[in-house]
């Protein structure tokens, strides 16, 4: 039977080995007979065999399991790179009416990361394919912040604008979402998120706003 490092990380406990000539090994006891021997794998390739008369006190040590959160200042810097971030975003947004009475939809954000915190400047269009090419097109302010320093992670986001609306007067732009990133690499993630869209535009002196409930998928540049 063997154990990898990983795998002694992902337990609670460790086993400790203290020796007569001052040596404390830690690792993982794999084979043991009281008052004779025991054999302790200290990683994958190194298995130690000691009698025992030539140990002194054997004891466990709680380590760290690094499924749990690491808040670290270095470890924030590493899952939350400040610096240039660009989303690109497809998705669907439909009315409660139903989801045939609903608009495709993509849209870009280039902003800045400042830790945990996004602020950037996006834009897109929502249309209706099975009708004549007439879109509407959000501009519109974005932040958005993850809630932990990990490779997976919830977040929250709010886009507020304008929305253009061709042949009519637009109106306000405004879109909470809710969702969950993923990081893959260094540089880039995707994320899937919830959204709810207000498009308003004004025709012939009427204001109307359009409510849309949606989901889309991301690309994190």
């Amino acid at each position: 039977m063997t154990f990898s490092i990983y795998a002694l990380a992902q337990s609670n406990f460790i086993d400790v080995v203290y020796l007569k000539n001052g040596n404390v090994l830690r690792g993982k006891i794999i084979e043991q007979e009281v008052g004779k021997y025991l054999k302790i794998q200290l990683d994958e390739r190194n298995i130690l065999l000691f009698n025992s008369d030539e140990i002194i006190e054997i004891a466990k040590e709680v380590v760290v399991d690094h499924d749990e959160p690491d808040t670290s200042e270095q470890t924030i810097e590493k899952n939350f790179p400040r610096g240039y971030q660009g989303i690109i975003e497809i998705g669907y947004i439909a009315t409660a009416h139903g989801l045939d009475n609903g608009l495709l939809k993509a849209q870009m954000i280039n902003g800045i990361r400042f830790k945990r915190l996004s602020l950037g400047l996006g834009a897109g269009i929502r249309y209706d394919v099975g009708s004549r090419f007439r879109p509407y097109i959000p501009v519109f302010l974005d932040i958005r912040t993850r809630f932990v320093p990990r490779r997976v992670s919830p977040f929250v986001a709010l886009g507020c604008g304008y929305t253009f609306y061709p042949n009519y007067e637009g109106g306000l732009y405004l879109s909470p979402s809710l969702g969950i990133s993923f990081k893959l690499g260094s540089k880039f993630g995707i994320h899937m998120a919830l959204s709810y869209e207000l498009l308003g535009y004004r025709p012939r002196y009427m204001d109307l706003d359009d409510g849309y409930l949606g989901i889309s998928l991301g690309l994190i540049l």
